[in-house]
């Protein structure tokens, strides 16, 4: 089926003009399309993580991703004001910089950061863009998508360099990931920057964001590291559960 764009911009209307998640049946009535081209519409917004859907009660709601678009969602300005408050916290039991971040398509985006004064500190500028296989808050993010995106994931490194391309490399990297919890990536000369992230489940049970530090590699050394992942687990933790007693009190109140 050839769904349009008005299509696809009546259903991201729909979902924008809610203070609360919606489902295909209020979709449907709302913007009068037939249950075909309704689930097809929201097919191809989940596929390009516009939309996030609750497998478990078909509840959909608007990701971050439209943030990097110039549109703040409820949801994201909400991820953003909690996570600024246990970026510090992180930062203090850490020393290392912090900063939250969101999926955008193949990128990250910052959203939020903290940085330690001084020569020796990372510096997270909000807004700044980077591939998310790139970094540890990308990888971190994508490691917990559905075997979809990551298949396609698989398909596009392929695509661009064939020759050095490793059909399992994806799966093998972000089975390590699902299974501590956090992911560690090494940028610059000899890997002299380390970076490591876990991810944010959101208010509908997504993942579009992860909370992350940055510093030296001479700091975060393998010893180092495990400790250090506590302090990010936590923090994740902590914002994630934020998020739902922030929207559960919503959901009371309206």
């Amino acid at each position: 089926m050839n769904v349009s764009f008005e299509a696809g911009m009546a259903v991201l209307e729909a979902l924008a003009g809610s203070k609360h998640p919606k489902t295909i049946d209020q979709i449907r009535s709302q913007t009068r399309f037939d249950q075909e081209i309704v689930q097809e519409t929201l097919r191809i917004l989940e596929t390009t993580r516009y939309i996030s859907i609750s497998q478990a009660s078909e509840i959909i709601t608007l990701s971050p991703k439209l943030w990097s678009l110039g549109f703040c969602s409820k949801a994201t300005a909400d991820l953003t004001r909690v996570a600024d408050h246990h970026l510090s916290e992180l930062v203090m039991s850490t020393g290392e910089s912090a900063c939250m971040a969101i999926i955008a398509d193949t990128e990250i985006v910052v959203a939020a950061g903290f940085n330690v004064p001084g020569p020796m500190g990372a510096e997270f500028e909000v807004g700044t863009k980077v591939p998310a296989l790139a970094c540890a808050a990308g990888k971190a993010i994508l490691a917990f998508q559905s075997l979809e995106v990551i298949g396609e994931l698989e398909k596009s490194a392929l695509a661009a360099a064939p020759a050095q391309g490793d059909p399992h490399a994806f799966r093998r990297e972000f089975e390590e990931i699902r299974s501590q919890g956090y992911a560690a990536h090494w940028t610059g000369g000899d890997g002299a920057k380390c970076e490591m992230a876990a991810p944010i489940r959101c208010a509908d049970g997504a993942i579009h964001a992860a909370v992350g530090i940055s510093g030296s590699s001479s700091r975060l050394t393998d010893e180092v590291i495990p400790a250090m992942a506590e302090h990010i687990l936590e923090a994740a933790d902590r914002i994630s559960r934020e998020l739902q007693c922030l929207r559960a009190a919503t959901t009371y109140k309206g």
